[in-house]
C-alpha cells in the first residue's frame, strides 16, 4: 500500500516534532539540573502555590474580563489547563531534587590539594592540582608572578574545569 505524499509528509512532521518536543523536555531537565538549588526549589514552590491557592479563592468572587473579537468573557476559575501548567513548572522544580536522592552529588569542597613542584625543567613553574577523583592537572605557578613576567602583563588566569569541579587561579 502506498501512501500519499500528503500522509508521508504529515507523518515525517509528526516524527520530527516528536523529536524536538523530547529534545525540549531532556534540556530543560539539563538546565533544571544546572540551575536550580534547593533556596530555588523552595521559593519557587510556595510562589508557584501561593499564587495557585490566591487565584482559586479571588477568581470565584472576583472575576476578571477577557477581552476577544467576539465580545468578553469572565473567567471564574482556573482550568485544566492552567493547573497542569503550573504543575509542570513545579515538577520541573523538582527534577534536581529528586536527581540528588538517585545519585547523590559529589563533595564540593576540600576536594583539591596542591603539590609545588617549581624544581621542574619548565621556567615557569608548574603546580599540580589533584581533584577529588584522583586525576592530576599541570597548571602554571602563579604564586611566584612568573607567568606575569613571561606575559608582559597579558594574563589571563588559568581555568581548571573537571565537570565537578572549577577552579580560578588568580595572582596575588
Amino acid at each position: 500500500m502506498q501512501l500519499p505524499i500528503r500522509h508521508l509528509a504529515m507523518l515525517v512532521g509528526f516524527t520530527l516534532g516528536g523529536f524536538l518536543a523530547l529534545g525540549e523536555f531532556l534540556d530543560s531537565v539539563d538546565n533544571a539540573i544546572t540551575l536550580v538549588s534547593w533556596p530555588v526549589t523552595i521559593g519557587g514552590t510556595t510562589a508557584i502555590l501561593l499564587v495557585w491557592v490566591v487565584l482559586r479563592l479571588i477568581l470565584p468572587r472576583w472575576p476578571f474580563h477577557v477581552a476577544l473579537n467576539s465580545g468578553t468573557i469572565r473567567v471564574k476559575k482556573l482550568g485544566l489547563r492552567p493547573t497542569f501548567a503550573l504543575f509542570g513548572c513545579l515538577v520541573l522544580l523538582w527534577v534536581p531534587r529528586i536527581a540528588e536522592l538517585r545519585h547523590p552529588a559529589s563533595p564540593k569542597s576540600g576536594s583539591l590539594s596542591s603539590v609545588d613542584t617549581s624544581s621542574s625543567p619548565n621556567p615557569i613553574g608548574t603546580k599540580v592540582i589533584e581533584q577529588h577523583d584522583g586525576a592530576e592537572r599541570l597548571q602554571p605557578d602563579i604564586a611566584g608572578g612568573s607567568i606575569q613576567q613571561h606575559t608582559a602583563g597579558a594574563y589571563s588566569p588559568p581555568i581548571i574545569a573537571n565537570g565537578d569541579v572549577t577552579v580560578t587561579i588568580a595572582p596575588k
